[in-house]
């Protein structure tokens, strides 16, 4: 099984990988998941975030992610 895909492909029931993948950091770190939810819009996400994915490492194209996706998911008290 291959598990690679494009940026047009859906991965886990996500726009992309890279967004996918970054849900995943951003929630598995508090500090990170607060940050999220005090986001005002997409573009305040993506400039909150963009720093702390691009340090993991993690071959995630920052360019890619859909923020408005990842914004949206975000259900904050």
């Amino acid at each position: 099984m291959n598990n690679t895909t494009t940026n047009t492909e859906m991965y886990n029931g996500w726009t992309n990988w890279n967004t996918w993948n970054s849900y995943n950091w951003i929630t598995d770190d508090e500090l990170m998941y607060r940050r999220a939810c005090h986001s005002t819009d997409p573009d305040h996400l993506h400039e909150t975030m963009k720093n702390y994915i691009i340090r993991m490492n993690d071959r995630i194209d920052i360019d890619s992610v859909n923020w408005k996706e990842l914004y949206n998911s975000f259900v904050c008290d």
